[in-house]
Parts: structure tokens; sequence; C-alpha cells
């Protein structure tokens, strides 16, 4: 554990769960939150928001979080079931929603925003147009962001 307060992401990784108070008292589907264990369930459920994501990444290295999605991404395939399409679509639109908190997070953590893009381009093969939706709205609101400090 004292690695872990000597990780940058481990410092910083917590301004992003701006919907979750305490990230480990969450309950994260597919995860054992029950112990002291910090190791990433093999299955991974799609979250259902990323108040669930950052629970389940937060504290962890760029690494840990590649490996977080890709697991995701296998366990949730739609070739799996049907269902999954729509998991799928929701978690690429979590994952644009994250990917804009950590650009926003300062120091930029540059391997998390990488880990990132690389998922939304790979949902996006399959789910092009919840992505640009996604990506859409994220834009509207640094837009209206930026409009308001400017007349601020």
């Amino acid at each position: 554990d004292s690695d872990d307060d000597q990780d940058p992401h481990s410092q910083t990784r917590s301004l992003s769960a701006d919907n979750v108070s305490d990230p480990r008292s969450s309950k994260t589907r597919g995860a054992d939150t029950s112990g002291e264990s910090t190791e990433l369930p093999f299955v991974i459920d799609a979250p259902m928001d990323i108040a669930e994501f950052a629970a389940l990444i937060n504290g962890r290295s760029a690494a840990e979080t590649k490996t977080a999605i890709d697991r995701i991404i296998s366990c949730n395939n739609a070739k799996l079931s049907p269902q999954n399409a729509s998991k799928m679509e929701r978690f690429g639109v979590i994952l644009v929603q994250y990917a804009r908190q950590i650009a926003d997070a300062e120091p930029l953590l540059v391997e998390d925003f990488v880990v990132l893009s690389n998922a939304i381009r790979r949902i996006a093969q399959d789910h092009g147009l919840a992505i640009a939706k996604a990506f859409r709205v994220e834009v509207q609101r640094i837009q209206a962001k930026h409009k308001r400090e400017l007349q601020g």
C-alpha cells in the first residue's frame, strides 16, 4: 500500500470520480470489495455509470486501468450475447465522459488518456454512433463551461 501512495495516478485519479464520495465504499458489480485485495476480478461486468467505473479503477495505474477495460470489453462482447451491445454502447459513453475528466486533471494523466482513447476507438468500431453522440455532449459541456468562464 505504501507504493500506492507514491503512484501519481493514485493521487490524482480520485479527482476523476466526481460522483463518488468514497470510491472504495461503492459496490462494484463483478468486483470483490469485501476484502483488502486490490486485485482486479477476471470477469468484470460493464459498469452502469461513470461512478461505478471510477470506483473500479480509482487508485490504479494506467496499466491496471487498461487491464480492467480490456476485461470489460472481453466479458461484455456483443458476440457473446446480443444484450451486450447496449452494455458496450453505455461503456463507450462512460469512457468518453471519463476521458473528459482525465483531460481536465492537473497534471494531465497522459498514460491514462492514451488508454482511454484506445479503448474508445475499439468500441467505436462497432458503436460509432453512440460514441459520436457522447463526444458531441462532452464538447457541448466544454463549450458551455468556457462560455460561463468568459462571461463570469
